[in-house]
């Protein structure tokens, strides 16, 4: 079959919308409920860490998607390359994090990093990345107390090092 050029732009247009208007696949209702949970105990650290005073359950946590991302007071990165490059940076009164719960098989390029210890929630594995500000009441312990109570817990056969 031979297209002309209209026709081409008329089917990408339909593939397009099509794509756009999938649906997100439903969660099962625990992790909604969790992720929801998660960033409901987040909001409630607003008075003890000033970073967190634009946080919102509504805005920042995308229960369909099973993630929560937040960032306050942040710039571009000024880095060239690397994951570090896309991410924003906190000013020295910030913070930027990202909370997800993902299938083990993605590829993305956030959930292949070294850095990130083996964490699951039921059959997702767990994503946590944080950058603080220099000038900040540090909040990521807070967070994985938050977590934990949550049931985040290591991956079954995961093994994390300690560093001395």
């Amino acid at each position: 079959m031979h297209y002309g050029l209209k026709s081409l732009v008329a089917i990408t247009i339909s593939l397009a919308s099509l794509n756009m208007n999938a649906q997100e696949p439903p969660q099962p209702a625990s992790q909604v409920k969790a992720i929801t949970a998660i960033g409901k105990d987040i909001a409630a650290l607003k008075t003890k860490f000033p970073q967190l005073a634009e946080f919102s359950v509504s805005r920042d946590v995308q229960s369909r998607k099973l993630l929560i991302e937040y960032d306050y007071h942040t710039h571009e990165s000024r880095d060239a390359g690397g994951i570090s490059a896309l991410l924003p940076n906190p000013n020295r009164d910030g913070v930027w994090f990202r909370i997800d719960f993902h299938d083990p098989a993605s590829t993305l390029q956030i959930h292949t990093q070294p850095i990130v210890p083996p964490y699951c929630f039921e059959d997702k594995k767990f994503f946590f990345l944080i950058l603080e500000g220099k000038r900040t009441n540090p909040l990521e312990n807070a967070l994985w107390t938050i977590f934990l109570r949550h049931g985040v817990k290591l991956c079954p056969g995961a093994k994390v090092e300690v560093q001395h």
